[in-house]
């Protein structure tokens, strides 16, 4: 099974919304880009597009790893 992010076990609220927020906007990069364009970002998300956007394409599994993985 898949590895759970430490993020979602925190019970930090704030930090679990923020966690799920990039992992939105990651999928709409990997998948719809051009959403990305028109979308209401804060500078911190645009931040995090143009970043992912120089950077190599991620695996669809969005970089989390399969228990046992290494």
């Amino acid at each position: 099974g898949w590895s759970v992010p430490e993020v979602l076990l925190s019970g930090n609220h704030a930090q679990i919304a923020k966690w799920r927020r990039e992992q939105a906007i990651i999928r709409t990069l990997e998948r719809r880009p051009e959403l990305l364009d028109k979308a209401n970002l804060n500078l911190e998300e645009r931040r995090l597009v143009n970043r992912l956007s120089t950077s190599p394409p991620l695996p669809h599994s969005l970089g989390e790893k399969r228990i046992g993985q290494d």
